[in-house]
């Protein structure tokens, strides 16, 4: 998606200044607009789903092109595995004195008897992943697995939806656009009124 902002006052500015300055101002305000884009990214993204920020900040990232005069954000990345939203695992257990067989909420751990593992992708809706179980891989990766049949083997990784899909939901989307173009109007005016004076 394209975003077209109107700068106004822009021929006055010409008449004072030098190409290569007005270039500075726009380049510098460009880019500080993409990384608010980039941090209002990041703060919807988590108001919503049950993610680190630890876990998003290497798969949102700003660039500046100059020769362009363009700035990127771009969101990147692949399935995210759903062991990363606090899984917790369902075990069957033994009752103390009825010695009946129950259904027991715990914290996550590798290698428990498990009936399914709860995780919460969307804040405050956890959901049950019947026959879903933690696992530490001989590569010392842990994940949440799901047989594909009776047999014990194969299991599959669970993953949900990447990043880009977090970033792309329009409820999202459009507040990260308005961010962009709040700071942009707020700097590239900054910058072309009072930044230049500091240039050499």
């Amino acid at each position: 998606m394209k975003i077209e902002v109107k700068i106004e006052g822009i021929k006055e500015i010409q008449e004072k200044l030098k190409p290569e300055k007005i270039q500075k101002a726009i380049i510098r305000s460009l880019d500080r607009a993409a990384k608010a884009g980039r941090q209002e990214a990041l703060n919807r993204i988590r108001e919503r789903y049950n993610i680190k920020e630890s876990d998003l900040r290497r798969e949102i990232i700003t660039d500046i092109h100059p020769s362009k005069l363009e700035a990127t954000i771009t969101a990147k990345g692949r399935p995210v595995s759903i062991f990363l939203f606090r899984p917790k695992q369902i075990i069957e257990a033994i009752h103390g004195k009825s010695k009946g067989l129950y259904s027991k909420l715990v914290k996550a751990r590798a290698g428990q008897r498990a009936k399914g593992v709860t995780v919460e992708i969307i804040k405050g809706q956890r959901k049950l992943v019947k026959g879903g179980f933690i696992q530490r891989l001989k590569t010392g990766h842990v994940a949440i697995f799901k047989r594909e049949g009776k047999a014990r083997l194969p299991i599959k990784k669970l993953s949900t939806i990447g990043t880009p899909s977090m970033f792309g939901r329009i409820s999202i989307f459009d507040k990260v656009v308005t961010r962009v173009k709040e700071v942009w109007q707020k700097n590239i005016k900054h910058e072309l009124e009072e930044g230049w004076k500091h240039q050499k």
